[in-house]
């Protein structure tokens, strides 16, 4: 499952994040607890490092054929917390960084330090 958390861009793209369950070592930046939405099953987490920048027109083709559902419009109170995490997790990497800041921040691009990599 992936939830969008920006609006389309310029360029005619949005950034996806993936939700999985929860498991040992997984990413504790956002985590996402059973019945916290209508969609959350079991205990899951935001795993930063599956987030995908697609395009929109590619997101509506694959909609319109049916071979993506929307599930419906995620809790917003739980959008700041998601959302945050894109720049928080260590897990997420620097192009899905970059491109967050791009979108909604406007500032200058995080450079790779020896302790992080994509």
């Amino acid at each position: 499952m992936f939830i969008v958390v920006t609006n389309e861009c310029s360029d005619g793209k949005r950034l996806l994040v993936s939700i999985c369950s929860q498991r040992d070592g997984c990413d504790l930046t956002c985590q996402l607890y059973k019945g916290v939405n209508s969609f959350i099953k079991w205990d899951s987490y935001v795993a930063y490092n599956r987030a995908r920048i697609y395009d929109v027109a590619f997101l509506t083709e694959k909609l319109i054929s049916g071979e993506i559902d929307y599930g419906g419009e995620f809790l917003p109170s739980l959008m700041p917390t998601v959302c945050s995490g894109v720049m928080a997790s260590g897990f997420t990497p620097l192009k899905i960084k970059n491109y967050y800041q791009k979108v909604t921040l406007a500032k200058p691009e995080i450079t790779e330090t020896p302790s992080q990599s994509e």
